[in-house]
């Protein structure tokens, strides 16, 4: 008794770090007893935090008076008639009298006489007792199943302390991918690719909340038990769940079908409960196969006690992976091999063993879900994501494997309390998949360890420096939650030492283990193990620093200013917002005002805790991540002085970096002196080799983003890039070449625009030449050949050097796509996608117009529809010839039926590519004015569209000058579209002011520069 009571206490803790909604909204279903019951007082309820915008968030909570711990299921397909049959019976307790049993059901069949209540051990009486269904009701919106029982010859309520049993009889129906959602007890079919044979399969996808379509149950995260699952199956198949067979028997009633009865489960929600019925087959050392999924005769399981006992050691956990038949042994020999390996890697890294005793992936044939169904145990993927066939498939893979062998131990071992808390799991997902992939796939591309998720906080920071950022969509606010949450664990990982963080996370595993958390219980488990190990100030918590970056829809901008002089560095923080410009007699660098609070007192009320991390120039201390300092969102501003400035900062000849390798998700920007010295230190003899990769990549990405923030003027960022032309690793060119693409268009049709093309080939051609000089062939490049030659950082690398070099109009690189673009010509050999703009826009009349006539003659029945589509976006964006731009526009504008609407959209959506095109567009429509408004003016989506695009583009005095003569001439004529060229003139407005103040600066810059 002690021990189930042990339990019970576990569970009760558990149940309560989730909220209920108020008895009011369960409409009178609430768990009460009848009249004569003792009643004990109602506890009190707590409130739900519904901000997360997870579809699941809004669902109405179960009542808290039943807690269930144990679950024995037995489920019985019925192929023939597409249905499945089951009987449950719920291990339970309540923790005040009751006469109601509220759990969940959807689209079942439930026999309503076989359900029953059974006292397994009554603490009260001693007297074993059954309670019979009074009546049963169903809540079709809340999916609520509610049971109100019979007084039974022990008593008229459940009472507290004692332990029952629910059973129910149930049936329902399969579903089918191609007919209805992929959830519940779904079946497929599939054509095995050796025999050709049709076969059959039948699998669970039961999360997020889909566990109740299979049986009937308390289907809420919190709400975990241990699960025993038997599975009827035909002979020639074989079953598969969470857990190894324990016995199989021969199912009397039904010749050649077997009975597969699994271990009891560790405690775990019902949506992780996964089953398979198929004829798939296992890829793995068949002794190690034997040892853990066993088959032997033996007597039906019983009820077992609501307890499970870990005792695993590290490496015992049998990996499995499952395929069809038809699938050939080398494509699953990637995911065989990575997934002990991953799976080792996280119990290593988290120093807790992965307490299940086996571990299946399946690669399912034609499964249509986005994303692998990570159940406890037993996983499901597509095909393409677990079958690997060349070296970029096996990154695919190996990156898929770790993320969801991730989720084993964040939403498996540990679950998320609620709905709501979805992203900080898949936070801490995502951070230890990127650790175990950089650790993976570092030594495999021979490339130093990184641990910076650049993709990451490169579209965070775009998105974050935007006048509105995406995060105010609700739809998708977990999502951007989660990104910045993984960035926030980042920064603890290396500010509080990745010796404390990995302990906290030990400690968050061990304290939590098969229970449920919230973001708070995980930082207060990390705050406690900081504040023990000294790595965190005392007057400061792991959740105000999470809080003040995850709750807010920017990010900052830390300056330092140093007195050379007195040895000391001024630090401010304030909001960065990339959409700014030189306001109407305002200073340079104001803040952007706007309607929704982004500027003005708002930059001194969205402050941050920022750990300020130096490395110096003298000390060349980028290993050291822990912070001299934190700011608070209580301190605009610091000053480093006394013996703190003595301490870290460097003589007057010799830089600072703040914010080395990206600890935390800011910008840092500097006075022009300290930019200097950086500039000339990377440039010179041990730049490259004495500043770290990740860091050089911060400065290139720091200095040009503030630069189009009007931060720091563009000479000063510009010289911070001269490096590149030495560079050979892959993290500084990332930013680089954004930054270059976006330059590039900014400039394009000026004279600063042709010298930064020079400036391109420049940098750029001496990384390329070196990328490509063993596989150079006649002046031509073979680039699929060297895919498989290549490392993958290398041939991404190659790839964007190409394209920069490509889009500056780099000779040789013309060269090598004409050649191709003439084979394909002459002889339909398919051309490389990337080979079509720099002919487009660099070649002959006659090439593009080989283009167009590919597009006019396509053929969609026989090519996919993409093909065209690609060959329209180029056409329309690369070409800088004015009469082949208005030839496509006068056959989308003019001649009927060429082009649907949506394509010619994106035509004329690819022409503001470049200046070339949108002027050409502008003149078109002021030239044609009255025919396209007779044409499309009805049509608004379209005419909208023309008039947008046509008007917008510009991006100096003299483009405003235009457009605004053509608005006073046609003004009240525009119709929908009159709000849309007014805003045209007001981005117009804003993009001259930003050339007049910038393209002198840049232009001067290029010519020193192409001097030298």
């Amino acid at each position: 008794m002690k021990e189930i009571k042990g339990c019970y206490g576990r569970l009760a803790i558990g149940l309560m770090t989730i909220a209920v909604i108020l008895a009011l909204s369960f409409n009178g279903a609430e768990c009460r007893c009848t009249s004569g019951c003792r009643q004990i007082p109602k506890k009190e309820k707590r409130s739900v935090d519904f901000r997360a915008s997870n579809q699941r968030v809004d669902d109405a909570r179960l009542p808290e008076t039943v807690s269930p711990h144990s679950y024995r299921l037995h489920l019985k397909p019925s192929i023939e008639e597409n249905t499945f049959h089951g009987r449950v019976w719920i291990g339970f307790m309540v923790d005040e009298p009751t006469d109601t049993i509220t759990l969940h059901a959807r689209k079942l069949q439930i026999e309503t006489t076989s359900v029953s209540v059974t006292t397994l051990i009554a603490t009260t009486n001693n007297v074993t007792s059954d309670f019979q269904a009074r009546t049963q009701e169903y809540d079709k919106e809340r999916e609520f199943y509610t049971i109100r029982l019979n007084p039974g010859p022990g008593g008229k309520c459940l009472e507290p302390m004692n332990v029952y049993e629910l059973h129910i009889s149930f049936s329902g129906t399969h579903t089918r991918s191609g007919v209805s959602r992929l959830d519940g007890f779904f079946k497929e079919t599939y054509v095995d690719q050796k025999t050709k044979e049709k076969r059959w399969y039948a699998a669970t996808q039961l999360s997020p909340a889909n566990a109740r379509q299979v049986f009937p149950c308390f289907d809420e995260p919190s709400m975990k038990a241990n699960f025993e699952v038997s599975v009827a199956r035909p002979g020639h198949l074989s079953a598969l769940s969470n857990m190894p067979i324990k016995t199989t028997e021969i199912m009397v009633e039904r010749p050649g079908w077997y009975w597969d009865h699994f271990e009891r489960t560790p405690p775990m929600p019902p949506s992780s409960v996964a089953i398979l019925i198929s004829d798939l087959t296992p890829r793995h050392d068949e002794q190690a196969l034997k040892s853990q999924h066993r088959r032997r005769n033996g007597a039906s399981p019983s009820h077992s006690a609501p307890t499970f006992r870990r005792q695993r050691q590290p490496g015992t956990t049998c990996v499995t992976v499952w395929a069809s038949q038809g699938v050939g042994q080398e494509e699953t020999s990637t995911a065989a091999a990575v997934a002990p390996r991953v799976l080792s890697f996280f119990e290593t890294y988290l120093d807790t063993p992965f307490p299940l005793d086996k571990l299946d992936l399946v690669a399912l044939p034609a499964y249509t879900a986005s994303v692998p169904a990570h159940n406890w145990g037993l996983i499901f993927f597509r095909e393409s994501d677990l079958l690997a066939d060349n070296a970029g498939s096996e990154k695919w893979v190996t990156s898929r494997v770790a993320g969801e062998l991730a989720y084993q131990w964040v939403g498996g071992y540990v679950t998320p309390g609620w709905w709501t808390d979805a992203w900080i799991n898949k936070a801490l997902a995502n951070y230890m998949t990127a650790v175990a992939v950089d650790e993976l796939q570092s030594r495999q591309d021979q490339v130093p360890s990184q641990r910076s998720p650049s993709s990451l906080i490169y579209s965070l920071y775009y998105e974050y420096s935007k006048h509105s950022p995406y995060s105010r969509i609700m739809p998708i606010k977990d999502l951007v939650s989660a990104e910045k949450g993984e960035m926030v664990i980042r920064m603890l990982n290396n500010t509080l030492s990745e010796e404390t963080f990995r302990a906290s996370l030990k400690d968050f595993f061990f304290q939590r283990e098969f229970s449920t958390f919230n973001q708070d219980i995980l930082w207060h488990i990390i705050t406690r193990r900081a504040h023990i190990d000294g790595t965190l100030p005392k007057d400061a918590s792991v959740k105000e620093i999470a809080d003040s970056w995850i709750e807010k829809d920017r990010f900052p901008v830390v300056t330092v200013t140093r007195d050379y002089s007195a040895g000391t560095a001024d630090i401010e923080q304030r909001m960065f917002i990339r959409t700014k410009t030189v306001q109407p007699g305002g200073a340079r660098g104001e803040p952007f005002e706007s309607s929704d609070g982004a500027g003005g007192d708002d930059q001194h009320r969205s402050l941050w805790w920022v750990p300020i991390v130096m490395a110096t120039q003298d000390k060349m201390n980028f290993d050291e991540t822990k912070p001299i300092t934190w700011m608070k969102p209580s301190e605009r501003r610091i000053v480093i002085k006394g013996e703190t400035a003595s301490k870290t900062l460097p003589g007057p000849e010799s830089f600072v970096v703040v914010n080395p390798e990206e600890i935390g998700f800011f910008f840092v920007n500097y006075d022009r002196r300290n930019w200097r010295l950086l500039a000339d230190f990377l440039q010179g003899p041990y730049g490259l080799e004495r500043v770290p990769e990740v860091t050089r990549a911060k400065l290139v990405h720091d200095a040009l983003n503030l630069a189009l923030g009007d931060e720091l003027p563009f000479d000063v960022a510009l010289n911070v890039t001269r490096f590149l032309r030495y560079e050979r690793a892959p993290a500084p060119w990332k930013p680089a070449f954004y930054i270059m693409d976006f330059l590039e268009r900014q400039l394009d049709g000026t004279e600063a625009g042709k010298k930064f093309a020079e400036y391109v080939v420049r940098l750029v051609s001496p990384l390329y030449d070196e990328l490509t000089s063993a596989e150079r062939r006649h002046g031509s490049e073979d680039d699929m050949a060297m895919v498989e030659i290549t490392p993958g950082w290398k041939t991404r690398l190659r790839a964007n050097a190409r394209n920069a070099l490509c889009s500056a109009g780099h000779p040789p690189c013309i060269a090598a796509s004409k050649a191709q673009f003439d084979t394909w010509m002459e002889q339909g050999v398919p051309i490389p996608v990337q080979s079509l703009c720099p002919v487009f826009g660099w070649g002959t009349r006659e090439e593009w117009e080989f283009g167009l006539e590919r597009v006019l003659k396509f053929n969609e029945a026989q090519q996919p529809r993409y093909g065209r589509v690609y060959l329209l976006k180029t056409l329309a964006s690369c070409t800088r010839d004015p009469e082949l731009i208005k030839r496509l526009l006068k056959a989308g504008l003019h001649e009927r039926h060429i082009f649907t609407d949506e394509e010619l959209r994106l035509i004329l959506s690819m022409m503001t590519s470049t200046s070339s095109g949108h002027h050409t567009l502008f003149k078109y429509l002021r030239d044609n004015w009255e025919s396209l408004k007779s044409r499309f003016e009805k049509k608004t989506q379209m005419w909208n569209s023309l008039i947008s695009f046509a008007t917008g583009a510009f991006k100096t005095q003299q483009g405003y000058t235009m457009v605004y003569d053509f608005y006073k001439k046609h003004k009240g004529e525009f119709g929908s579209a009159e709000v849309i060229i007014t805003q045209s003139l007001k981005k117009i407005k804003s993009e001259a002011q930003w050339s007049e103040w910038n393209l002198p600066i840049i232009e001067s810059w290029l010519d020193a520069y192409l001097k030298a």
